[in-house]
């Protein structure tokens, strides 16, 4: 037997293999999907619901009230940097349903950042409709992006 680390919590060994375990945090989902086309089964893979929800995480901490300072177009500008490194990390597998629900959100809080920054009442969806978020300040939408899909045969 090899030598016994402590790590945090649990204890390691070092030599010590254990068969089809993930040692490593993946931030992908593996999983059976169905092929649109064909409705025939095939491996794939998604974005765990914890990365989504840092995500959004990461966008509400960057649309709070302490940043209303910052001019719509510079805001736009570091949520898109955000939506576009995420969005090209996350290019594999079935990603539709992902990007659709952080679309949502992204523009859900750049409504509430916009209504607080102009101090307006109320709900702001009729006021920035999501085209006029896209059209106006360029907000990036994920969902037509283009993405790959799996096509190795496990």
């Amino acid at each position: 037997m090899g030598k016994v680390y402590r790590n945090g919590k649990a204890a390691v060994k070092r030599n010590r293999v254990i068969a089809g375990k993930i040692t490593t945090p993946d931030p992908f989902v593996r999983g059976r999907f169905y092929s649109p086309k064909t409705g025939r089964s095939y491996l794939g893979v998604r974005p765990s619901a914890k990365k989504i929800q840092r995500i959004c995480a990461a966008i509400s901490e960057q649309t709070r009230r302490t940043w209303v300072f910052l001019d719509p177009d510079e805001m736009v500008g570091r949520l898109n940097r955000m939506l576009r490194g995420w969005a090209n990390y996350f290019t594999l597998g079935a990603v539709s349903a992902a990007y659709r629900t952080v679309d949502r959100h992204v523009c859900f809080r750049l409504r509430q950042w916009l209504g607080h920054r102009e101090r307006v009442q109320g709900s702001s969806r009729s006021r920035y409709s999501e085209p006029y978020l896209r059209r106006t300040f360029r907000l990036i939408k994920l969902e037509g992006r283009p993405h790959r899909l799996l096509w190795a045969k496990a």
